[in-house]
């Protein structure tokens, strides 16, 4: 668990840079172990702890300002870089996909993909409730869907929208993901991990050093 431990002196700029170090590795993980020095267990610090973070008034002069202007678009994933799934497809082959290409989302839209298409996000967290509900795999996943989320538009922003603002979105809706749109079209994914990863970025920039491609 080294590798995905801080201590409760850690600043919220280290496990952000922590959180973005692992997502660009081998491994990927949006949550950190919390121990003291002596290794007694504390709790758990989340991506989206850091979105709450985002959204508290004492980030303004801290991890907000270390963002600037950036919007939605600057950090989320873009569509081409997304698989995008048929509603007739099967959990187990959409599970296996998602796990294939470590992605952290799959998209399932019934025809080309758009706004008026998209039938909905399929996530880690979706993967994890159909395992404790015993879905079976070979359930369309567009039928899973219909009765597990509801519209995903309130969990829409435009690619334009304020960083900030999107993660008051993820934290008002409790959610890890956020679908990106630009006129109508969908422009990509913005998840927690992409938040934590730019918080990172923008703290290896203020150091004085260059962030590596994500």
């Amino acid at each position: 668990l080294g590798t995905c431990t801080v201590q409760p002196a850690s600043t919220l700029l280290d496990a952000a840079a922590l959180l973005r170090e692992q997502a660009l590795g081998d491994s990927a993980f949006r949550h950190l172990v919390v121990r003291t020095e002596a290794g007694a267990f504390l709790g758990v610090l989340s991506a989206l702890d850091l979105a709450r973070a985002l959204c508290s008034s004492t980030s303004k002069e801290g991890i907000a300002s270390r963002l600037g202007s950036s919007v939605a678009a600057d950090i989320m994933k873009p569509s081409g870089a997304l698989i995008v799934c048929p509603p007739d497809a099967l959990l187990q082959d959409v599970l296996e996909q998602m796990s294939a290409s470590r992605q952290n989302c799959v998209l399932v839209a019934d025809g080309e993909l758009s706004a008026s298409s998209l039938v909905g996000v399929v996530t880690p967290r979706d993967a994890m409730r159909a395992f404790v509900e015993h879905v079976p795999l070979s359930v369309e996943v567009g039928r899973w869907l219909h009765g597990l989320q509801s519209d995903w538009r309130p969990r829409a922003v435009e690619r334009e929208s304020p960083v900030q603002e999107c993660a008051a979105k993820m934290v008002g809706a409790a959610v890890h993901h956020l679908v990106v749109l630009s006129s109508g079209s969908v422009a990509g994914v913005l998840s927690s991990t992409d938040l934590a990863q730019a918080v990172g970025s923008a703290e290896r920039i203020v150091e004085g050093f260059e962030p590596a491609d994500a």
